[in-house]
């Protein structure tokens, strides 16, 4: 029994290696690994970037046969159009959740001949793949590739640009569409706020505003304005994708204040399991943040009011001890374009000037390093950050670097003394990664894609020269 058992483990590593090695074949077929130039000037050898390529470029989806012949023709042309967007690197969604819709949609027995029937099939429905599979659609509809009449072809349109709007799931569209929603101005009738929610509404009633980007400028402007109303215990600072040097529509602002120095602890959730080879232990049970934390005013709190005072704030939304975000009215670029208080709060009333999203964070002092790049980042970079912290038997958050202690008695969670960016990158056997470059297309990381992140001979540290 034991030398069958060690049998099955050493196939286990065979194919292990195996798959390594195909993994890494693959890779290297999609990465330019070594690549230097010749300096016209110089004659010395000048490294070229190095970018990874998390996406494997030649797959594509195979054509499938529909299960009622009329679906036929908009599934080829469905196909056709899908395989374009896999040619591009990090499409959303990705290779596997295109393919199983594309299975669901080849299985529908009916003949589709509307959009709301998609709404049946909810195997191949989800918050985000259903709002890709209404706009592509859309998109053969009006082009003829979908067999719909005119008034199927407009359905299809309208219900495509529901699904675009801000925080709209296929759900709602169907529900506001069912409501009789035949246009996006009938959003705006008495009867439809009530199949929104306050956080829709909000969405809605600033949509024009908040689909526009914010320039870098006109972020450093707001936050230069936060800084000068504010008392001097409270401090500013612009993260999000405008630190990034990144255009975005939301802005993103981390608040620090004085006296709120110590973190929360981490909450007791699914991560502990990869840390510690044990089950959950009895003895955790620490919530993020003790109740009677809550109950209390926080600095987040008391600043609030006076942003409304002060003519920013033109609609609050969702709120927390430790979080906030609203719509507010870009007060400009520099003091000279401020107003005074009262023309502020008036042009609010008057719905005058740019409206944006803005997001503050409440950061204990302890906790800026690990908020700073938290908020920074796009996803596959706080991925990759959060895959070397698992690797090191530590978890990153927005609060700290932290470490399960084990004990006998009581195991708690340990904050690793690590305030800044560079200290945490340091932890984590990592080069400090400059701002500018922590997205997947700039940031120049030659490790090979490990979809089983705690095997360590995938990952490989920065390279020295950022």
């Amino acid at each position: 029994m034991f030398a069958l058992r060690s049998y099955v483990r050493g196939l286990r590593k065979a194919g292990a290696v195996t798959a390594a090695i195909r993994q890494a074949q693959r890779v290297s077929s999609a990465v330019t690994s070594t690549v230097t130039d010749t300096h016209p000037d110089q004659g010395e050898e000048q490294p070229v970037r190095v970018q990874q390529l998390r996406y494997n470029h030649h797959l594509s989806i195979q054509p499938r046969k529909a299960a009622n012949p009329y679906n036929q023709q908009p599934l080829d042309a469905f196909i056709e159009d899908v395989n374009k967007d896999l040619q591009i690197p990090f499409t959303k969604p990705g290779f596997k959740s295109v393919n199983r819709i594309i299975e669901g949609l080849s299985k529908i027995e009916f003949s589709i001949t509307s959009s709301l029937q998609l709404y049946e099939v909810r195997t191949i429905f989800t918050s985000t793949t259903g709002v890709y599979i209404l706009e592509k659609l859309s998109k053969l509809a009006q082009s003829g590739k979908w067999p719909l009449d005119p008034e199927g072809v407009k359905q299809a349109k309208l219900i495509a640009n529901l699904a675009r709007m801000p925080r709209m799931g296929p759900g709602r569209v169907h529900l506001l569409h069912m409501a009789g929603c035949n246009s996006l101005e009938d959003l705006y009738k008495p009867g439809m706020q009530q199949y929104l929610s306050a956080g829709q509404w909000i969405g809605l009633q600033y949509h024009d505003h908040l689909r526009q980007g914010t320039s870098l400028e006109a972020a450093n402007g707001l936050l230069e304005f936060c800084k000068k109303i504010s008392p001097p215990s409270f401090e500013w600072i612009l993260a999000g994708d405008h630190r990034r040097g990144v255009v975005s529509n939301d802005i993103t602002l981390l608040l620090l204040q004085a006296d709120h120095v110590d973190p929360p602890l981490p909450p007791r959730d699914h991560l502990l399991k990869a840390l510690t080879s044990f089950a959950y232990p009895s003895q955790f049970k620490t919530p993020q943040y003790p109740a009677r934390v809550k109950r209390t005013s926080t600095p987040l709190q008391e600043i609030l009011p006076l942003l409304e005072d002060e003519g920013l704030v033109s609609t609050n939304g969702k709120k927390t001890f430790k979080s906030w975000n609203g719509v507010i009215r870009l007060p400009g670029l520099n003091e000279q374009e401020w107003q005074d208080r009262g023309s502020r709060l008036q042009a609010i009333r008057d719905k005058r000037g740019d409206y944006r999203s803005l997001i503050i964070h409440l950061i204990p002092q302890k906790s800026l390093g690990a908020a700073l790049i938290h908020s920074t980042g796009d996803k596959e970079f706080q991925k990759y950050v959060n895959r070397r912290a698992r690797l090191e038997k530590l978890r990153l958050n927005d609060s700290g670097l932290w470490q399960w202690v084990e004990h006998e008695h009581a195991s708690h969670w340990k904050m690793v003394e690590t305030y800044t960016e560079e200290s945490i990158f340091h932890k984590l056997g990592m080069q400090y990664v400059q701002p500018e470059h922590r997205s997947h297309a700039d940031w120049r990381i030659r490790a090979i894609s490990n979809p089983h992140p705690k095997k360590k001979n995938f990952i490989v540290p920065l390279p020295e020269e950022l």
